[in-house]
């Protein structure tokens, strides 16, 4: 179960990405944390990609990040 902070902070990302918005790699692990454990997470993240138009194919949190400035 959620808290409900937790939730708040986890929908405005969501809302965030299926608007276009910018999310930095740190909100999309801890949205990817979430939506792996919790599957009201994983419904929410479905339906930011149906808005994205991005029909049934998974959704990759890491679309949109410059992987330039991913270091590993």
């Amino acid at each position: 179960m959620l808290s409900p902070r937790t939730r708040l902070t986890l929908k405005d990302i969501v809302l965030r990405l299926s608007s276009g918005d910018p999310v930095s790699l740190n909100e999309r692990i801890l949205v990817q944390k979430h939506a792996s454990r919790n599957p009201t997470v994983w419904s929410w993240l479905r339906e930011a990609q149906c808005h994205l138009g991005g029909g049934g194919h998974s959704y990759s949190l890491l679309r949109g990040t410059d992987s330039s400035s991913l270091s590993f």
